[in-house]
């Protein structure tokens, strides 16, 4: 799994209940970094929201992880349609693993 830093959006910790990260102010592949983090701290409950952000990503790479890593830290709370809706942003091997974890809601980390 890519391990992407938080340093690439110049963000500290934000308070309880706020926005992680705002990707608004950068671009190229620092944005694409900012925009996985910001994945990361979406909670369980908008996978909508993963969907429309993942959907920024130019890097196909990042954008595996990401969603990826979203849907293995859901996947108990994820409703069937949108995990499928999630795994088919994704390509080749990330597709597989996505989809095999949502197959199998019971492998955890």
């Amino acid at each position: 799994m890519l391990a992407l830093g938080g340093a690439a959006c110049g963000q500290d910790d934000p308070p309880p209940g706020a926005a992680a990260v705002n990707c608004d102010a950068t671009a190229g592949m620092d944005r694409d970094r900012c925009l996985h983090d910001e994945i990361g701290a979406i909670p369980g409950s908008q996978p909508d929201e993963v969907v429309k952000k993942a959907r920024l990503i130019s890097d196909p790479m990042i954008r595996g992880a990401a969603v990826s890593g979203w849907v293995a830290a859901h996947v108990q709370e994820l409703p069937a349609d949108k995990g499928q809706e999630l795994c088919d942003l994704l390509e080749g091997r990330d597709k597989s693993y996505c989809q095999r974890r949502l197959s199998s809601p019971h492998l955890q980390h």
